[in-house]
C-alpha cells in the first residue's frame, strides 16, 4: 500500500500553488501513487519479492482478512491471468472492476456519465460494498470456501 504524508501533500502544494485546488492536488497525487502502485505490482512477483507485504490480520488471529492474497490477485490480473486471480482472491477481482470504475468516473467528466457517476460514487453504493466485504470476511474463513 501506498502511503502519502501531509508532508509530501505540502510540497505538491507549494509547487503548485494557485495553479489547481488542494482537492484536485489530492485525486492527482492518488492517481500517481496508484500508477506507482500498479506498475510495481506489474514487475515483482509478491510471491518470490523480499519485501512484499504481509497481512497483519493474519499474522496476528490467523483469518483471512478481506485482502488477503490481493497482492497476488492483483499480479495475476496485471498478467491477465483471470482464474489465478479469483483463485487468490475472488472478491478482489470484482473490487478492481469498482475500483477502475471509480476512477473513471472521477477523471471522465461529461454530462452522459452524470448518473453513473451518482450510483458508482454514491452512498448507498459505498454502504453495500462494504457490507459485501464483510460477508467476504466471514465467509472466506469456512473451510468449505478457502482460498488459497
Amino acid at each position: 500500500m501506498v502511503y502519502v504524508s501531509p508532508k509530501t501533500l505540502v510540497i505538491w502544494m507549494a509547487l503548485f500553488k494557485g495553479s489547481i485546488s488542494p482537492k484536485q492536488l489530492l485525486k492527482y497525487t492518488v492517481a500517481i501513487a496508484l500508477m506507482i502502485a500498479t506498475v510495481m505490482s506489474y514487475f515483482f512477483d509478491p510471491m518470490t519479492a523480499k519485501f512484499s507485504y504481509r497481512c497483519p490480520v493474519k499474522a496476528l488471529t490467523g483469518f483471512d482478512c478481506p485482502g488477503c492474497g490481493g497482492q497476488r490477485a492483483i499480479h495475476a490480473l496485471l498478467h491477465l491471468r483471470i482464474r489465478e486471480a479469483v483463485n487468490y482472491n475472488p472478491f478482489l477481482v470484482i473490487a478492481a472492476l469498482y475500483l477502475f470504475a471509480v476512477i473513471l468516473l472521477t477523471f471522465l467528466h461529461t454530462p452522459r456519465l452524470d448518473r453513473a457517476r451518482r450510483i458508482v460514487l454514491g452512498e448507498r453504493t459505498a454502504i453495500v460494498y462494504l457490507l459485501l466485504m464483510l460477508l467476504w470476511a466471514v465467509i472466506r474463513n469456512f473451510p468449505a470456501f478457502h482460498f488459497s
